[in-house]
């Protein structure tokens, strides 16, 4: 499968696992627990919380296997927002960190990690850190040093702290 199509499946089945949730939320304000929703979420958040399963997903990506590393990649250029995807994120960043990547694998993932030091902070950050410690390059670290320049106080904040974290 290729990589756009992946990301479209990742994007699709964020905004069930999302609908899903937001359903169930729903209902138990309003006090009309939905079992048949809570059911339904449980049964398929392994299957639509990562491509071909999360488990088998995650266990791929323990041997190592190319289709899992690629997909792992994907899901973390589309950056999807779910119950549980910042977990789901910490795993992957975590078990990537491990592996012996290629150039173009590496590459794809520094722009991943220069998006989230250009635009958020989020709860897997730590991670992203961990994980640009192992693919860093002189160019990697040039583009941080140039955000911890930047008028967003937020943006240089963060390009900080990854650059203090790369640096240890």
């Amino acid at each position: 499968m290729s990589s756009t199509s992946v990301k479209t499946k990742i994007k699709t089945n964020a905004s069930a696992i999302s609908d899903m949730t937001n359903l169930l939320h729903n209902d138990r304000v309003s006090l009309k627990v939905s079992t048949p929703v809570s059911h339904e979420l449980c049964d398929k958040y392994d299957d639509l919380s990562f491509p071909g399963g999360l488990k088998k997903g995650l266990d791929a990506l323990d041997k190592s296997d190319p289709n899992a590393i690629g997909n792992a990649i994907c899901f973390l250029e589309v950056n999807p927002y779910f119950h549980r995807s910042g977990y789901i994120k910490e795993e992957i960043l975590t078990k990537l960190k491990k592996i012996k990547l290629t150039k173009d694998q590496s590459s794809r993932l520094r722009k991943v990690i220069l998006n989230i030091v250009d635009n958020y902070y989020c709860r897997e950050f730590r991670y992203y850190c961990k994980l640009a410690r192992e693919i860093k390059t002189k160019e990697f670290i040039k583009d941080l040093e140039k955000r911890m320049e930047s008028s967003d106080k937020d943006k240089a904040k963060r390009a900080k702290w990854m650059f203090e974290y790369i640096e240890k």
